[in-house]
């Protein structure tokens, strides 16, 4: 059976967790003059760094502000590139396009269904 992708990230975190467990902390201090070593509160200052950011449904420990608001990247040209709607405003979310996948679904539910699995796995 082969697993989802979330299903491999929740695993990947379980195993994080578990060997966090079996760390001793000790050994991982940073004492080294060549290796700076920031405290919350220094780094609590500086401009564009939020913690702890409590939004309903989600947690994060560290946001950067962006020093300049650009576009999202345009999908890379492929099968279903089209079917991704980008907007100007880099803060507002990609879309799918329903137009087209509308169009791109009646165009397709004739078509032969061993076709696409051949051309899936290919």
């Amino acid at each position: 059976m082969q697993r989802t992708p979330s299903q491999l990230l929740c695993r990947l975190f379980d195993y994080a967790e578990e060997s966090l467990k079996e760390l001793e902390p000790s050994r991982y201090q940073l004492s080294s003059p060549k290796n700076e070593v920031f405290t919350p509160d220094f780094l609590s200052v500086l401009p564009g760094l939020h913690f702890d950011q409590q939004l309903p449904g989600d947690s994060i420990w560290l946001q950067i502000d962006r020093l300049e608001e650009t576009r999202s990247p345009r999908p890379s040209e492929g099968e279903y590139h089209e079917l991704i709607k980008l907007s100007e405003n880099p803060r507002k979310a990609p879309a799918i396009n329903e137009q087209a996948l509308l169009q791109r679904i009646s165009e397709r539910k004739d078509s032969d269904p061993e076709e696409d699995l051949r051309r899936l796995r290919s």
